[in-house]
């Protein structure tokens, strides 16, 4: 997590609430930095939750296109039990599933705001018209993300199945003149892969007219097995992109599109070295945050998608059982001696190694990680 979101979530109005957050991010940070096997009993910072595994849309580069669906939800006696045991300091709303379709949400988000809890969650804005709009904006999630990744309704429809494409620019559209800056932060998330690499034209144009070109994410698309081949672009095609991509900053004269193309560029670099990159590097997440999926399985993160690494389910265990069971144990172990030997791991980008160097103090120098 970013230094400054960090302490966004610790310096809580409630000066007892802030301590307590304080302690709580000490005991979790140093198990972490330490690569321990066991992780801090005062459970994770972050709960990723993924409240239902149903869908609107059927993205091709989803990773439900191979994952096991099981059309449930994550209901609000469920969540508030959750929430009461771990106490988190970030909740994210998201999973395979698109989060409106679950009934309770607003329920959730306005547990999660009386109780001082920053929330982040992701949408399509297919649902965010009328009467759910409203609720959203009467307790809205301190980050919302719009999800889209076309410009264009036919491309819109190849990449999701869907022919929602100008229903849901105009929902996004209304909810822009209605919302609150101060209580909600909107962000813009576009996955790029192999049908809309050369789409940033329109995309800068879209995002430049909502005034929001500071709150872009670009995410170079996950390989989550071999059905990803078809949206993962081959080397010519990116070579080709990012060459047209010189040419335009070449004779590019604003500053703004300017630094959308570069960016846009890195994440092409991104795609372009991934399939050849492995890293041993450290990766903090199993340690400060967790992902639990709408049937109630505990993973250690969203991107393991393998049902061998189920750490436990949260209707037949506590959660402070599955934390430091046998299971998550395991894998800790596994991370931190050989994160090589995870297929999922060691193609992932996450690299936490500058943070274990930074926070080795909390440790007094003692870490099981090798860097």
């Amino acid at each position: 997590m970013r230094k400054a979101t960090i302490l966004k979530l610790i310096l809580a109005k409630n000066p007892l609430l802030a301590a307590r957050r304080l302690i709580k991010t000490e005991r979790v940070i140093a198990k972490a930095i330490q690569g321990n096997e066991f992780a801090s009993c005062a459970l994770p910072l972050r709960l990723q939750i993924e409240v239902t595994d149903r869908c609107n849309f059927a993205c091709m580069m989803c990773a439900r296109q191979t994952a096991k669906i099981y059309n449930q939800d994550i209901t609000y006696a469920t969540f508030h039990k959750l929430i009461g045991q771990l106490r988190p300091l970030y909740v994210t709303l998201n999973g395979s599933g698109e989060p409106l379709l679950n009934q309770d949400i607003h329920a959730m988000l306005r547990l999660c705001r009386a109780r001082q809890i920053t929330t982040a969650m992701p949408t399509n804005m297919l649902l965010m018209d009328g009467l759910t709009a409203q609720r959203i904006l009467e307790t809205p999630p301190n980050y919302l993300t719009f999800s889209l990744h076309a410009t264009t309704p036919e491309l819109f429809h190849c990449i999701t199945s869907s022919t929602g494409f100008q229903a849901c620019l105009k929902n996004f559209e209304d909810l822009l003149l209605k919302i609150d800056r101060r209580k909600l932060v909107l962000r813009i998330l576009c996955t790029l892969q192999s049908a809309n690499l050369n789409h940033y034209r329109q995309m800068f144009a879209l995002i430049k007219k909502w005034g929001l070109l500071h709150n872009v994410v670009l995410a170079a698309v996950f390989n989550y097995g071999p059905y990803t081949k078809q949206v993962i672009p081959g080397k010519q095609q990116l070579k080709e992109t990012i060459a047209d991509l010189d040419d335009e900053l070449a004779k590019c004269q604003e500053s703004d599109k300017k630094a959308f193309l570069n960016i846009w560029r890195q994440e092409l670099l991104n795609l372009e070295y991934r399939p050849d990159t492995e890293t041993s590097a450290p990766c903090l997440i199993p340690w400060y945050s967790t992902f639990i999926k709408a049937n109630g399985d505990v993973m250690p993160c969203c991107y393991i998608t393998s049902e061998e690494f189920v750490m436990g389910n949260i209707y037949s265990s506590s959660f402070a059982q599955i934390w430091n069971g046998k299971k998550y144990r395991e894998f800790r172990i596994k991370i931190t001696e050989d994160r090589l030997g995870l297929k999922t791991c060691k193609s992932c980008w996450n690299d936490n190694a500058a943070v274990v160097k930074r926070y080795t103090f909390l440790t007094l120098g003692k870490t099981n990680w090798k860097i």
